[in-house]
């Protein structure tokens, strides 16, 4: 389908995802099964990326209730030659794939101080690394499928300096806007969101404090934090026809939030 006869759909068929591919990684819980639901919903095949088996096979269960297929992909991000043989797999197990999701992560709440070596690769090879491979292994099948689309999960973090995860995230960014010049040949998109305070598991230790979060939310127009679902929303624009003219950016999705501005 021509860009031109992508814009002459009804607007509302522009967002569907029918017969579309998805691979979404951290899909176990959190923004990722919200995003792997939300794909569901719009019509796509997912398949689901996670350490957590059990988790996963229960959510695909949910998702084959919408009528979609949905793949179990056991998966520890951080084993990052793994990565090209699962997103190998899930393609020939769904028939090719058309987006992936690099939505999987770890935080650090040490700012820029860390002393385990190990800790910090971990966390580098999941928010970062994980990235690197994936986008490299779903290269081939998504040029194949006619071109497709690549959103990565970012941070606002990324955006403001903060700390090492901070850094990790920013990396993300950046590979966001040197792949989506590379990949544009192949009619490729990435683009990558950057959220601000969600509400996850990931995140129930700053809930879980009062002043911290009291801090976070002082500084966001919207004065919440957000629910997965919004972010997921927004990947289903992005992998839809709706989103065919963009790529290369970062779009932050934080509530309005500013370290330098009050409410």
């Amino acid at each position: 389908m021509s860009p031109r006869q992508k814009l002459q759909m009804p607007v509302l068929d522009r967002f569907r995802l029918h017969g579309r591919r998805a691979f979404v990684t951290g899909a176990s819980r959190g923004i990722g099964r919200a995003i792997a639901i939300a794909l569901a919903e719009s019509g796509a095949d997912v398949a689901l990326a996670a350490r957590d088996e059990a988790r996963l096979t229960e959510l695909a269960a949910e998702i084959e209730t919408l009528g979609r297929r949905a793949h179990v992909v056991p998966l520890d991000l951080a084993n990052l030659e793994a990565i090209a043989p699962a997103i190998d797999a899930a393609a020939d197990e769904l028939g090719g794939l058309d987006l992936l999701v690099n939505n999987a992560g770890v935080s650090h709440r040490g700012g820029f101080e860390i002393h385990d070596p190990a800790e910090f690769d971990r966390m580098y090879d999941i928010n970062l690394g994980a990235v690197l491979f994936g986008c490299q292994a779903a290269r081939p099948h998504l040029a194949a499928a006619g071109g497709g689309a690549i959103v990565n999960i970012g941070s606002i973090a990324g955006t403001k300096g903060a700390g090492l995860y901070g850094a990790s995230k920013a990396g993300v960014h950046a590979l966001t806007r040197g792949f989506s010049r590379e990949y544009a040949n192949d009619g490729i998109r990435v683009v990558a969101l950057a959220p601000g305070q969600v509400i996850t598991d990931m995140t129930a230790h700053v809930r879980a404090n009062p002043s911290e979060l009291n801090a976070i939310l002082h500084h966001t127009a919207r004065g919440r934090a957000a629910d997965p679902e919004e972010i997921a929303a927004a990947v289903v624009y992005l992998a839809s026809p709706a989103a065919g003219f963009v790529t290369g950016t970062t779009i932050a999705i934080d509530g309005g939030r500013d370290f330098f501005a009050r409410r």
